[in-house]
């Protein structure tokens, strides 16, 4: 009702007022209703308020509009957004209920901002949370973790490398 009052409203007054308990509703409704000035501003006020706690349902709401400019733009914002602070969205509890598809997706990407140790630990903490069920998982993810990019424990690299040989060698 708040959405379609909002939206009403700005019929007739040419003002949108928006507010973080009502901007999802709001772009829905803009979009349905195709009132796409209301749709940008309500997805400018969602991207302006970006964090770690809500980039993945902003991304999602994007993805659920991407039929048109603006939800794209809104997933797209929202996957710099995360791109950036990959580290801090991880550490959300709603990263652990993300389908491993998803996960991959957000693994795999070359635009992440972050050291590649955190991406391991994101892999990592992601399986723990349901270790019975996602395990089996491993074998998709980790090759996604560039490991070569990793830095080496400090002990390590004090030690002598060790040589292996190729057992037919």
């Amino acid at each position: 009702f708040d959405a379609l009052k909002t939206i009403v409203e700005y019929a007739y007054t040419g003002k949108v007022e928006l507010a973080e308990s009502t901007a999802v509703a709001i772009t829905q409704a803009a979009n349905l209703l195709q009132v796409e000035a209301v749709e940008r501003a309500a997805v400018n006020f969602l991207v302006e308020r970006l964090d770690a706690g809500n980039v993945l349902s902003a991304m999602a709401l994007g993805e659920h509009l991407s039929a048109g400019a603006i939800g794209r733009e809104l997933r797209d914002k929202g996957r710099e957004w995360l791109n950036k602070n990959f580290g801090l969205v991880a550490a959300e509890p709603s990263f652990l209920e993300l389908p491993v598809s998803e996960v991959a997706s957000f693994v795999a990407s070359d635009n992440l901002e972050v050291q590649e140790e955190d991406v391991f630990a994101a892999v990592l903490a992601w399986v723990k949370e349901d270790e019975a069920a996602r395990k089996t998982q491993l074998d998709r993810l980790l090759p996604l973790v560039r490991f070569p990019l990793m830095k080496a424990p400090a002990a390590a690299m004090e030690a002598e490398p060790l040589v292996a040989q190729h057992p037919r060698a």
